[in-house]
């Protein structure tokens, strides 16, 4: 179980980019709600999605797993991809060697 509850909203931005702010623990109990949002607005085609992740003091392997096919999915499909992070998720990407791969802001 989550020591975090986790929640994610979807807004557009001043600029036209639909933003995906994420708040608490992303692991194995709420990677699917994530996912979930990330599918449902990729499928509305968005020229630029941001997932704000700020406010996520955990990330598990199970996201980061997602953010990385998430970052496959939006190149091959032309989305311009950004992710915000808050420090503790920069180092989990760290650690896993995955920090360059990522589109970070």
């Amino acid at each position: 179980m989550s020591g975090h509850e986790f929640s994610v909203t979807a807004t557009t931005d001043a600029g036209g980019a639909t933003v995906l702010t994420c708040g608490g623990d992303v692991d194995i109990a709420t990677v699917d709600r994530l996912a979930e949002a990330i599918d449902k607005t990729i499928g509305n085609h968005p020229a630029e999605l941001r997932i704000e992740l700020t406010g996520v003091p955990f990330l598990g392997s199970d996201g980061l797993r997602l953010l990385v096919r998430t970052t496959n999915r939006c190149a091959d499909e032309g989305i311009g991809l950004h992710l915000v992070v808050s420090p503790e998720v920069r180092r989990v990407m760290e650690v896993s060697g995955v920090i360059s791969y990522l589109p970070l802001e």
